[in-house]
């Protein structure tokens, strides 16, 4: 019986991260971006951050996930800072989260 455990366990193991696997592969193959998050305290963390919207936009996802949503996307995408009379007329602090008042 333990035997049987052992091997049912095994493939489960290996369904599991055949699934992730390919879960990954579509989440960053899509065009747009996903983003989730969790609550952490008053803010959020970023659990997940992937998709060709966002390395398009000139971020990575090992610089988002794991990090408070405050922590995140606080300069203009890459292709803005080339633009300069963007940058310039906006300016950074225009691309920054600012939390809302109700």
């Amino acid at each position: 019986m333990l035997a049987l455990n052992q091997k049912a366990l095994e493939g489960s193991k290996r369904t599991l991260k055949q699934v992730t696997v390919r879960y990954e592969c579509t989440l960053s193959r899509q065009r747009g971006m996903t983003l989730v998050f969790i609550r952490d305290g008053a803010s959020f963390r970023y659990t997940l951050a992937r998709g060709r919207l966002l390395t398009a936009l000139g971020y990575k996802p090992k610089n988002n996930e794991n990090k408070r949503v405050d922590e995140c996307f606080t300069k203009p995408p890459g292709f803005l800072q080339l633009n300069k009379r963007i940058t310039n007329e906006h300016g950074p602090e225009a691309f920054v989260s600012k939390r809302l008042s109700p």
